[in-house]
This record gives C-alpha cells, sequence and structure tokens, in this order.
C-alpha cells in the first residue's frame, strides 16, 4: 500500500513540474502537440516535445508550427499550441 501511495506522490509531483514547462495536449503517433503558456520559451517548450519522442524511441523533435489557443488575444500572449514531429536524430546520408 505504501508503494503505491508513493508512486501517486511521485506522478503528482512530475506532472507539477512538467506542468510548469508545458503538457502534451494530442499525440497522433507522428505528431504531437504542446500546450504551453506564452511565458514559456519555444525551446522549453520543444525540450518537451524531445522527451515525449524519445519516450517512443525516436532522437529529436521537429518543429511545424504554434497558433494561439485563444485567437482574441494578442500574438504571442495566452495559451500556445506548438506542433511538433518526431524524427530520427541520425543525420541523412
Amino acid at each position: 500500500m505504501k508503494i503505491h501511495t508513493m508512486k501517486i506522490a511521485l506522478y503528482g509531483l512530475a506532472s507539477l513540474l512538467c506542468g510548469c514547462a508545458g503538457m502534451v495536449a494530442t499525440d497522433d503517433g507522428r505528431t504531437l502537440v504542446i500546450e504551453h503558456d506564452a511565458f514559456i520559451s519555444a525551446d522549453r517548450a520543444r525540450g518537451v516535445a524531445v522527451l515525449a519522442c524519445q519516450q517512443r524511441g525516436a532522437g529529436d523533435a521537429r518543429y511545424v508550427s504554434s497558433a494561439n489557443k485563444q485567437p482574441r488575444l494578442p500574438k504571442g500572449s495566452g495559451v500556445q499550441l506548438s506542433a511538433y514531429e518526431c524524427v530520427d536524430a541520425r543525420p541523412a546520408s
């Protein structure tokens, strides 16, 4: 019982820490969308995407596009949706 409670606490802590940088909003198996606040840099959002891609065996994440989740707000403010494609990290020969 204690191990189960500890796992829940660790997952909760991980969720809080990841929530500061962004979270994977959608994942269709090839492309994933990171939802993050505007004050989070694009590099940090990409870092979350790279980690998610590495979990599925890809080595890197390539930026595809981004959009404001609340289009009525000024550009670059509010919640941002950044799309990334998981790619192999090996350089093309």
